[in-house]
């Protein structure tokens, strides 16, 4: 757990310093979302919510880009640490894909300042 949570530390930075979270303006919950997923939740008064969301590689690339740095690096990998989906087989590493077609289901980026 000390790995993991040293490990998110150091991406946090880049984040506060993206211009994508807005963090220097008012974080009004409607921009969290587009008008068609607001309308897809539906009524959440009374709710508890959790949004485990994913980032797409150009929205991290651009987040690294509006904190000053340079992507030197795009790595793909069609293995994952946890098996996401019901049909996944564990791999010779101790990672998950899923059988043929292999696709990619993991990217890393690379970046420096």
């Amino acid at each position: 757990m000390r790995a993991n949570q040293a490990n998110w530390d150091a991406r946090t930075p880049v984040h506060v310093a993206s211009r994508f979270y807005g963090l220097d303006e008012d974080l009004d919950p409607e921009r969290w979302f587009a008008a068609y997923e607001w309308e897809d939740l539906g009524d959440l008064s009374g709710r508890d919510v959790l949004h485990l969301r994913t980032h797409g590689i150009a929205e991290v690339a651009n987040a690294l880009t509006d904190a000053g740095m340079s992507v030197r690096q795009l790595r793909e990998s069609d293995e994952l640490p946890w098996p996401r989906w019901p049909r996944m087989v564990r791999t010779e590493s101790g990672w998950w894909r899923l059988p043929e077609p292999r696709i990619p289901l993991l990217y890393g980026l690379l970046a420096v300042r």
